[in-house]
């Protein structure tokens, strides 16, 4: 009976080395591409009126003097006489009676002499 026997035969084969290369291939396509539709948008602000006034004041010329003034006290010393009462009115309900008794002695009185003419 044959049988197939297996047999290895060894072969130096060449191969040849690759290289890559990169290339850009343009391939054109169309793309529908949505662009936004740019929109004006009015904003309005209200900035105050600047105004300029002009105003003529008249003001009055200041001159500025000094006066050095020396101010002395004096001290003066004044009397003054409190009125003191003299005579006091006291009236009462029942009147007080003073009663003075003066006794004068007699003397006896010279007769005038009579004066020659």
């Amino acid at each position: 009976v044959d049988i197939p026997v297996e047999q290895t035969v060894e072969e130096i084969v060449h191969v040849p080395v690759i290289h890559e290369e990169q290339r850009i291939v343009q391939n054109p396509v169309e793309v529908v591409v949505e662009v936004p539709r740019p929109e004006v948008v009015v904003k309005i602000v209200e900035v105050p009126k600047i105004s300029v006034e002009e105003r003529i004041i008249k003001v009055p010329k200041i001159t500025q003097t000094y006066v050095d003034t020396v101010i002395q006290n004096q001290v003066q010393v004044v009397e003054v006489e409190k009125p003191t009462v003299v005579h006091k009115t006291v009236q009462r309900k029942k009147p007080i009676i003073q009663e003075e008794i003066v006794k004068i002695p007699k003397r006896k009185v010279a007769q005038p002499a009579p004066v020659p003419e």
